[in-house]
């Protein structure tokens, strides 16, 4: 979930139709402003309304949803994130600046009295063909990520995410650093689906724990980034992949780390990895 006002709305189109294209669930709330460009941040409006249709460009459907009072927003706004859940794309919360600077009692719900659509993940036995896009009853497509990479054999060891340490994601631990994961898993590999604005610090992050291969999956990491990784990590192999490649094969002697989101990668049944 982000939050931004008009200004800041217009320059998250070009992610929202990412989000729209990779059916990504998120939710966007735009507090509209009056006036084009920075406008005036006090004055009720309500004029972003064709923007939120038709602001990203080539042909999409989009949700819209708003509210009139504090309790509508909080409400709103867990339908918001169930109905981004259910059909895999942004949602988008219109507000003006009365509903944003407007205080009053808010009545907060006892727990399981709102509906909460919980994320989905494959359950694809082996030997059985995996279809993505193969509706359930429901409607809802599953996402797959980690999930992919298990039903194709490999062996996810650990993941790692900073904050997230002791936690668990489909049986495999969650470590803090990847230094965490590679002392207690043993894992050798590492494949990266990071922000481009971090890439270059988790690709060094992985060499400096010793990690021999590092695969980032990463688009428009800054020229000079990279160049700081090949001169920081000589003794680690970085192979960024193409932008439509969505995995690699190794020879079956090689653990893997992977951190801290991903696509699915291919590695053989035998490789051990840490996401």
């Amino acid at each position: 979930m982000t939050a931004t006002s008009g200004p800041g709305f217009s320059l998250k189109q070009e992610a929202i139709g990412y989000a729209v294209m990779a059916e990504i669930p998120c939710v966007v709330v735009n507090v509209q402003r009056g006036g084009p460009s920075t406008g005036l941040a006090t004055k009720v409006a309500q004029g972003d309304v064709n923007q939120a249709r038709w602001g990203t460009h080539g042909d999409h459907s989009i949700i819209v949803l708003t509210a009139s009072s504090i309790q509508d927003v909080f409400q709103i706004t867990v339908e918001a994130f169930n109905m981004a859940e259910t059909y895999r794309t942004p949602v988008i919360l219109l507000f003006d600046e009365v509903i944003g600077h407007m205080r009053e009692k808010l009545v907060v719900p006892a727990a399981g009295e709102l509906p909460v659509v919980e994320r989905l993940h494959t359950e694809v036995q082996a030997g059985v063909n995996y279809y993505p896009y193969l509706p359930r009853e429901d409607g809802r497509l599953p996402m797959f990520h980690t999930e992919q990479m298990q039903a194709y054999g490999t062996r996810v060891v650990a993941g790692c995410t900073p904050g997230k340490g002791g936690q668990s994601v489909l049986g495999v631990p969650v470590f803090n650093t990847v230094a965490e994961a590679v002392q207690q898993t043993g894992a050798d590999a590492s494949v990266i689906f990071v922000p481009s604005a971090v890439a270059a610090d988790a690709i060094c992050e992985a060499a400096d724990a010793g990690i021999g291969l590092v695969i980032c999956i990463t688009e428009h990491i800054p020229v000079l980034d990279m160049r700081a990784t090949a001169t920081s990590t000589p003794t680690c192999t970085t192979t960024p992949p193409t932008p439509t490649m969505p995995g690699a094969r190794k020879k079956p002697t090689t653990s893997l780390t992977r951190r801290p989101w991903s696509l699915a990668a291919a590695f053989p049944a035998s490789t051990a990895a840490a996401v």
